[in-house]
């Protein structure tokens, strides 16, 4: 989807003509939306337009309002570092003295204490005072206007930290109850009616004291009754005659039996609490306690929050080289809890790992164009439309919530939420999407697909587009919604939101997202060819910079790069601070297929090729030894010597003559002629 940067091509309400806006918020209380526009000339600027939310949905409903046909991820006075990998902005800088990374970071931090107050500003009634409020209250002091403009501009441009560089920047009290009556109150026992002791507030007080000391995970009814009656009352236990046993006090104080306990216990202590404390927390939400609503209900806006979970295909893959089994294939799937479609996907083989996950995070933030062509599957735009992080990212506390993933989402995502221990149902809408297989009893098999490990990936990736287009969504469905006929369809949902501009989406540059969530990979440049693994890599942009034929004569010049691990077929390389894109380029005509390997694959070949290298001259003694051998029992010792003669060989003399006309008429006789 596209990002929340708007135009308004003739003017509408107080919005100027053809001026782009970018949509920070929408305060649902107070029913407005806060759209800025920045301006770079005479110095950088920032003009903040309050427009209600009515006006807002009706303007892009009318076309009067309309989403900007180019994407821009820096603010106007740093256009000229548009689509640069800022991340070797340093990298390149001699003698410098303060690194351009600690000056943003210096008003990152500024920032980020507004922002931990923004939803308390949004309900103010002046937006800007109450900023001032706070910024006042920053240490060291900071001017209001200067610190405005860097969180401005830190929201418009999806929390990217190098919008802040700074604009010089070139580039180089409890009731009692009434004491009770001689009279035995409650249900009559079957051994008399008034058998038994009527319970005062004190025994009532000690049965709750003791429920709370002994109850444990687990406990029995008649054991926690029992370990009470011992330590808060002081009974006994008394065995009979027949077999039976019975509780009794020593001194003949009254105590509860075991059905008042339980009354007063259920009376003091909340029934959900004795579920949890009884039978743990998830047997209590999922058998005893009443739903609770939907997942979708806590949010109103396409990308609001974006769940992560793997699972695990259950055929094997076929190994390309051996036709055996492969180990299965690790899916994961980023899903949007408001429209329920996936969002995201990436891949592990044998193993669910944390560039799966970044590799599911690099699909939404790309173009699904795009994303699919790097499998060789063709989509159209509107099959598969979501661009973007999400506003809150949750994973699973698996290798989605690990430091290697979680870190990459720093400033990207308003926040990263981690779901309880073993408590699925708190990750339920992902949990639920995940493919279900009937278990067949019997004999211990497995099944082995004919695809092998991408072309297993390939069909995931279908599969996706399937359920965005099919699934089932009529739970989520409003009465505005069925008034308007939205299919109840994923997808549907997906463009009925994106028609209102709810959108949460945080979208980041296609090199940024290469840079965060791809795998590491190192390029050698020598001879004129860029290789990974010993794989030759090419393409008509690396080609039209020259570096191929500068590296000619080089010597061998290491280069960072970047690869999607289930999907080597295309890789990145960083020349200088530009991000190339380049393919991999056959040693041989083959049939396109070839071209789709994985990283390991990659990474195998490159290894076969350096043990190959590592044997070469062995191998070539051995050849010769091999020669010399048969030289010598096919021709003779004396072919083999040599000797060396002063002068010129004279080959033209009259006796060599003589002895090519002898050797030519031999040759020339024919048998039995």
């Amino acid at each position: 989807m596209s990002p929340n940067q708007y135009i308004a091509p003739n003017g509408y309400r107080q919005l100027k003509k053809s001026v782009r806006y970018h949509k920070l918020a929408i305060s649902e209380p107070k029913r407005i939306v806060l759209l800025v526009s920045f301006l770079a000339d005479p110095k950088p600027s920032y003009e903040l337009e309050v427009i209600a939310l009515a006006d807002y949905t009706k303007g892009l409903g009318s076309g009067q309002i309309v989403q900007t046909d180019d994407v821009i991820s820096m603010p106007p006075w740093l256009s000229s570092l548009e689509g640069k990998n800022l991340e070797r902005l340093d990298a390149i800088r001699i003698n410098q003295k303060v690194p351009h990374r600690d000056l943003v970071m210096n008003r990152h931090q500024q920032v980020a204490h507004i922002l931990e107050c923004w939803p308390a500003i949004l309900t103010a009634h002046e937006v800007e005072k109450a900023l001032n409020k706070i910024i006042r209250s920053l240490e060291p002091k900071q001017n209001e206007t200067r610190v405005r403009l860097w969180f401005f501009t830190y929201l418009a441009f999806g929390h990217n930290i190098w919008t802040l560089l700074p604009d010089y920047f070139t580039w180089p009290g409890d009731q009692s109850e009434p004491l009770p009556s001689g009279v035995k109150r409650g249900r009559p026992s079957k051994d008399g009616k008034d058998v038994g002791f009527n319970c005062d507030a004190r025994m009532a007080q000690l049965c709750v004291d003791g429920y709370k000391q002994h109850m444990t995970q687990g406990a029995t009814v008649h054991e926690v009754y029992a370990k009470t009656m011992d330590s808060h009352f002081g009974c006994i236990a008394v065995f009979r005659t027949s077999g039976d046993c019975k509780l009794l006090h020593p001194l003949g104080e009254p105590f509860p039996s075991i059905g008042q306990y339980w009354y007063h216990v259920k009376k003091a202590v909340d029934q959900n609490q004795l579920y949890i404390e009884r039978y743990g927390k998830t047997r209590a939400r999922g058998k005893h306690q009443a739903s609770k609503g939907s997942y979708c209900e806590e949010v109103a806006y396409s990308m609001e929050k974006v769940e992560a979970d793997a699972y695990t295909v259950e055929v094997h893959p076929r190994s390309i080289v051996t036709g055996a089994a492969a180990p299965r294939l690790y899916v994961v799937r980023l899903r949007c809890s408001t429209s329920g479609a996936f969002v995201g996907i990436g891949f592990g083989a044998g193993a669910e790992d944390a560039d799966a996950y970044k590799a599911a995070l690099f699909c939404a933030c790309v173009d699904k164009v795009y994303f699919c062509s790097l499998f060789g599957i063709t989509i159209k735009p509107g099959e598969w439309p979501t661009v973007g992080l999400g506003l809150e990212y949750l994973p699973d506390r698996g290798s989605g919530s690990c430091n290697a993933v979680v870190e990459k989402l720093r400033g990207l995502v308003a926040s990263v939420g981690i779901p309880p221990t073993s408590e699925p149902q708190s990750h339920g809408s992902i949990e639920s999407s995940h493919p279900r297989n009937p278990t067949i009893k019997g004999i211990k098999h497995y099944r082995v697909a004919k695809a092998n490990v991408i072309e297993l990936a390939r069909a995931c990736v279908l599969e996706v587009l399937e359920f965005n287009r099919s699934a089932d969504c009529t739970g989520r469905l409003t009465v505005e919604m069925t008034q308007q006929g939205v299919t109840p369809t994923p997808l549907g949902l997906l463009n009925y939101y994106e028609g209102l501009g709810r959108n949460a989406a945080q979208t980041i540059s296609r090199n940024d997202a290469i840079r965060l969530f791809t795998t590491p990979v190192t390029f050698i440049l020598q001879r004129g060819w860029l290789t990974l693994e010993s794989q030759r890599y090419s393409s008509p942009e690396l080609e039209s910079m020259g570096i191929l034929s500068q590296s000619r004569d080089a010597s061998c010049v290491r280069l960072d790069g970047y690869a999607l691990r289930m999907c080597a077929r295309k890789a990145w390389v960083f020349i200088g601070l530009d991000v190339v894109e380049v393919e991999i380029r056959p040693r041989v005509r083959g049939s396109e297929q070839d071209k789709y390997v994985t990283l390991q694959e990659l990474e195998e070949h490159g290894t076969a090729i350096k043990d190959g290298l590592n044997k070469l001259q062995s191998r070539k003694a051995a050849a010769t030894l091999s020669m010399i051998h048969g030289s010598t029992a096919q021709i003779g010792t004396h072919v083999l010597k040599e000797e060396t003669r002063a002068g010129t060989p004279k080959v033209r003399s009259a006796s060599l003559g003589a002895e090519r006309r002898i050797l030519n008429r031999k040759h020339s006789t024919k048998p039995g002629s």
